[in-house]
């Protein structure tokens, strides 16, 4: 629980830091813009606990902020659209389910970002139950969509491959024999998840402003925490067949592997800006969660 904690002060720290700078580089504008901040982390690192905790923290005394929380699982397409992308790529396990770049709605989230950086009124932000479809998920009815106007002080946007960028096409075909999880698919349905996920980068990441990256470096425990993540589902829904069940996390994990073998190594060496101007906050933990080190690139 220590850990936890400094984690959070840590973090809290360093974006008030930044929405200092932020608030002062912006002074001489009528409305300042809200301080995007992406929030990246593997499936169960505690990105989404530790998310709520800092909205949490940064909502009371003595910050008040007004924050908007975003979640990479609110911009999932809905059930049926998932489904037609599926059948329009039969044999192609990476986009049989949600998870991989491709399965999102790109331009609906560039919409909402949009709205949220111009301070709009009504802006409507989508909700994702998991535990609906026999635990594939789809996106809630519109009445139950966040609503939210301005002012906006800070936008959280949050989810396991936020800061991930695409690679050349050739690179990936020279990485690919060396992978232990991407050279299970075949290469033209890996350059499809690379080709998805380079349209996420142009759409949705020149919203962001300052960047914050969980870091695993055991690509094994992804498996592990979701198995837990999926146990308190049911038990927070209260109903035993809600969620997926361990050998669905195992097929449902094994389709983002290869998203993380592939991009992960750059954002952790490189950082998200690539140009180490002190934006990008890495911390690293180990597979119990517990914080081994942190800096800023």
């Amino acid at each position: 629980m220590l850990n936890f904690k400094k984690k959070k002060k840590i973090i809290i720290n360093q974006i008030i830091e930044w929405l200092n700078i932020h608030k002062k580089n912006n002074e001489n504008k009528t409305v300042i813009p809200p301080l995007f901040i992406g929030i990246s982390g593997s499936q169960g690192s505690g990105k989404t606990t530790l998310n709520k905790e800092l909205v949490k923290t940064l909502k009371s005394e003595p910050y008040n902020l007004k924050i908007i929380n975003i979640s990479l699982d609110d911009l999932y397409l809905t059930n049926k659209e998932q489904n037609e992308i599926a059948e329009a790529n039969i044999g192609n396990e990476l986009l049989k389910y949600r998870g991989s770049p491709g399965t999102h709605d790109v331009e609906l989230g560039e919409k909402i970002f949009k709205q949220l950086k111009n301070s709009e009124k009504n802006v409507l932000i989508p909700t994702y139950d998991k535990a609906l479809k026999n635990g594939r998920g789809d996106r809630a009815p519109e009445s139950e969509w966040q609503n939210v106007s301005p002012p906006y002080d800070i936008i959280i946007y949050e989810g396991w491959m936020i800061g991930f960028k695409s690679l050349n096409d050739n690179v990936i075909e020279e990485l690919l024999p060396n992978t232990k999880y991407a050279k299970k698919y075949p290469l033209e349905h890996i350059l499809k998840i690379n080709a998805n996920l380079r349209k996420i980068e142009k759409l949705w990441y020149p919203f962001i402003d300052v960047f914050i990256h969980i870091y695993n470096n055991e690509l094994e425990n992804v498996y592990n925490w979701r198995l837990e993540q999926e146990e308190e589902l049911r038990k927070r829904k209260n109903d035993p067949h809600a969620g997926l069940t361990k050998e669905q996390v195992f097929d449902f994990v094994d389709r983002y592997m290869p998203s993380y073998e592939l991009y992960l190594p750059e954002l952790y060496k490189n950082g998200f800006f690539n140009n180490n101007s002190k934006r990008h906050l890495q911390l690293i933990i180990n597979s119990k969660r517990e914080l081994v080190s942190y800096k800023l690139i």
